[in-house]
């Protein structure tokens, strides 16, 4: 057996796949984790908290359902968050903010995308407990 993972074609550099090789090959969908799975994978990989971990997941999962293709944000950015905030129980909302559109705005087309993204990061995080 051999397995294949791809990017989705939204991504910079990334090619459309030949029609001939996705004849020759089963396609299975991988959805993103539960919610509990992925405030887990976030505990397991940084030093937050259980509520830290749920702050940060529920604005990843937020940002899911608002942001399109490539620009949705996988579980790598909530533990970029979760590390970066580290085992501090005392941090600004604009340094969260920050370290938000840091982790999860990286992948931009302009300027304009950069400003474009920022804005909704921040609007989901002012919607946060």
């Amino acid at each position: 057996s051999v397995i294949l993972t791809s990017n989705n074609i939204e991504y910079a550099g990334v090619h459309k796949p030949q029609d001939a090789l996705l004849d020759r090959m089963p396609a299975i969908h991988m959805d993103y984790y539960d919610k509990e799975t992925e405030v887990q994978i976030v505990k397991a990989h940084s030093k937050a908290s259980r509520t830290e971990a749920e702050k940060i997941v529920d604005l990843i999962r937020n940002l899911r359902s608002v942001l399109n293709g490539a620009e949705k944000p996988g579980i790598r950015p909530a533990i970029m968050i979760a590390k970066a905030i580290g085992d501090s129980n005392g941090y600004s909302k604009e340094f969260f903010e920050q370290i938000c559109v840091d982790a999860i705005g990286s992948k931009f087309r302009d300027f304009k995308d950069v400003e474009n993204k920022r804005r909704i990061i921040k609007g989901q995080v002012n919607k946060l407990k």
